[in-house]
């Protein structure tokens, strides 16, 4: 089926260059150990030199939340770059969008 198809192209088990050293954290829920058991399979087989660590996901069934850990505010303009924490350049090297811009008003 089509999950067992890879989507990667074939090749061997080492990153290029640009990616020597990536290690990624998975968000998930501490209470679906089926879906970090799925996701780690495929890193293992798609990408085995990726370092990797799962990362727990606030659980809002579980976790009470104090309301002074909430946002009250959100900056609708970092929607789009949620995460941008540094100016936004375009292939050429142009500024399309400051760090100052999603700055919180």
């Amino acid at each position: 089926g089509a999950r067992d198809r890879s989507r990667s192209a074939p090749g061997g088990g080492k990153p290029g260059k640009a990616l020597e050293g990536l290690s990624a954290l998975v968000l998930g829920l501490e209470r679906r150990p089926d879906r970090w058991k799925r996701c780690e399979d495929m890193l293992n087989k798609e990408v085995p030199w990726l370092k990797h660590e799962f990362f727990r996901a606030t659980d809002g069934k579980a976790d009470t939340i104090p309301d002074d850990e909430v946002a009250k505010t959100w900056n609708t303009k970092c929607n789009n770059f949620y995460g941008a924490y540094e100016d936004v350049l375009d292939k050429d090297g142009k500024i399309l969008y400051t760090a100052a811009q999603f700055a919180d008003p």
